[in-house]
């Protein structure tokens, strides 16, 4: 009996401290999102790829844009995809790394782009950005 009690109490802190560190964002991200994070960094650096930010302009307001980063709504997006090639100049030849505010919206338009023939990556949420890239408000 004792035995049984002890298993489901660490099994419980277990589930406790996993639910903790998701809701606060202290789970540590993947090897491969953070490689996508530091490539991102160094071709944008070099001026060699491009910074999108697909979120609304509400949420714009409310937690700003990461720096260098472009701004296309998704809502446009979803209204008329090819105007994000015309307003941008994006071709097969540019580098378009994407985020919003969790990386569901990012990866649909990564989606989109690959289909063109564009080399596209999700970099996430804005949350996944805020240890490497500044973070300005727009006015």
């Amino acid at each position: 009996m004792f035995e049984q009690n002890f298993a489901f109490k660490i099994i419980f802190f277990i589930v406790v401290l996993v639910v903790f560190a998701v809701v606060k964002n202290y789970w540590p991200m993947s090897r491969a999102q953070r490689d996508r994070l530091m490539m991102a960094k160094s071709l944008l650096g070099a001026n060699q790829a491009m910074l999108l930010d697909v979120r609304e302009l509400s949420e714009l307001s409310m937690s700003g844009l990461a720096e260098s980063a472009q701004h296309f709504a998704f809502s446009e997006f979803k209204a008329n995809p090819d105007n994000l090639l015309k307003k941008f100049g994006i071709s097969s030849s540019t580098t378009v790394f994407i985020y919003c505010a969790s990386g569901i919206r990012a990866q649909k338009v990564v989606a989109w782009l690959k289909q063109k023939n564009i080399t596209a990556e999700s970099l996430g949420g804005l949350k996944d950005l805020k240890n490497d890239f500044t973070i300005v408000r727009k006015k």
